[in-house]
């Protein structure tokens, strides 16, 4: 039975690597994007004052790996913000007493992706926010320059994200990016815009665009399509998603929802904002 599931879940990612357009209209293997010759890498970069937002769900074997890669690579002067998502295993006070004063850490009263992150954005006093997952975090210096030369080189863009997808069936699953060839970003390419959504662990916006937005939407709280959601706000109002896989991070694949391994709470909670997300968005 589990070779037969497997065999099945192959047969749907061919399948859905074979569309040519997303269901949002995005033709997934003509890319629009910007090369790297288009921009100059050896240039001065002006740096903005940046908040690192952390979400942490009772992770207390792997958040501190996370804040000291984020300490150790500092070359920009940024405040680190740990939201605690409610959790149980007493990490928010190891965080406390480990760091004191080197990261501002904040108690969130639920365990929440979308109301945890709008936490972490209004206790920031920074011109820009890249929230980061606490199974992810920085691996070598100058791990984010990618993301502010884009800003600082190109106009009407709304948000940068490391990582994304495409929504390509009715039921609102789809490949992400890491299914594709170069992970649906040659080499030659510095970022690419026509996409669905940018997930929000490794995602860069501004802080006073967020609030335009009006944040995360929390009723996906507390997880699953809170990102997708926001990037589609991000193209209502006409501005650019950014795919750039160039940020140097390291994850830990699912550490807090264990997605992969297909638990019936994840996949409800999935199904339950699929069907709010389609009436919002698509219907």
């Amino acid at each position: 039975m589990h070779l037969l599931k497997k065999i099945h879940h192959k047969y749907l990612v061919w399948r859905m690597l074979r569309k040519k357009r997303s269901i949002f209209g995005n033709q997934i293997h003509k890319i629009e994007g910007v090369g790297k010759k288009s921009i100059d890498f050896d240039k001065k970069m002006k740096k903005p004052s940046i908040s690192v937002i952390v979400l942490s769900h009772n992770n207390k074997n792997i958040i501190f790996d996370c804040i000291d890669s984020l300490l150790k690579f500092n070359d920009y002067s940024y405040e680190i913000i740990v939201v605690d998502n409610k959790s149980s295993d007493g990490s928010a006070k190891l965080l406390q007493k480990k760091y004191k004063n080197k990261i501002k850490l904040i108690l969130n009263e639920v365990n929440g992706c979308a109301s945890g992150r709008n936490l972490g954005a209004m206790a920031s006093n920074s011109e820009y926010l890249i929230f980061i997952d606490s199974d992810q975090g920085a691996d070598s210096h100058g791990w984010m320059d990618n993301f502010i030369r884009i800003f600082n080189n190109f106009s009407n863009i709304g948000a940068i994200g490391w990582h994304g997808g495409f929504f390509t069936e009715p039921n609102l699953t789809g490949p992400s990016f890491s299914h594709y060839k170069d992970n649906a970003l040659p080499n030659k390419y510095l970022f690419r815009t026509n996409v669905d959504y940018l997930e929000t662990g490794g995602l860069m916006i501004k802080k006073t665009f967020l609030n335009k937005l009006n944040g995360f939407d929390t009723i996906y709280d507390p997880y699953t399509f809170a990102d997708a959601d926001l990037s589609r706000k991000v193209v209502e109002v006409k501005k650019k998603l950014v795919y750039c896989p160039s940020l140097n991070i390291y994850h830990r694949a699912h550490s807090t929802t264990k997605a992969d391994m297909n638990r019936k709470e994840y996949s409800n909670q999935f199904s339950k904002n699929a069907i709010y997300f389609r009436k919002k968005w698509i219907e």
